[in-house]
């Protein structure tokens, strides 16, 4: 009795690992997959420059490469300008969802220094070509919370 208490349990611990493995691959590729053919909505996919201002003469401080699947987007930002001026390079992962023409999304720096992580939201504009909106952010170095226009353009 003892052997066949020994399969049921390896069986069970198998068939736990193989569903789990199953959802894993369902949530991260099927689903991502699926969503991406039955969404209808703007592409926000590629290469766009990087702005602290609105102001149409303002020169672009970074870049970001966006990847879009059905409405959630990831990327990856990188500056070289500080909102000072300041040359410096500084590279954020980007991860949101883009529903209605609004990107909602959460950025960390991939160092870990300066500023850890932040959140932002942006309005497509009407002709697809720009994405309006704020960055909120814990600065470690002044520790206060600070909010900035921000825009993204190609």
């Amino acid at each position: 009795m003892s052997g066949e208490l020994i399969i049921g349990i390896v069986s069970g611990i198998l068939a736990t690992v193989i569903v789990g493995i199953c959802t894993i691959v369902f949530r991260k590729s099927v689903l991502p997959w699926i969503s991406s053919k039955l969404y209808d909505g703007p592409q926000i996919s590629g290469e766009w420059k990087t702005f602290h201002s609105f102001d149409p003469t303002a020169t672009p401080v970074g870049t970001a490469l966006l990847q879009q699947r059905g409405n959630k987007v990831e990327g990856r930002v990188i500056s070289f300008k500080s909102r000072t001026g300041k040359e410096r390079k500084r590279e954020w992962y980007l991860s949101g969802d883009f529903k209605a023409g609004q990107l909602l999304c959460t950025f960390e720096d991939v160092s870990v220094k300066g500023y850890v992580f932040g959140t932002g939201v942006f309005k497509l504009s009407s002709d697809g070509h720009e994405l309006k909106g704020k960055i909120v952010y814990y600065h470690q170095d002044e520790g206060t919370i600070n909010a900035y226009d921000f825009c993204f353009k190609r």
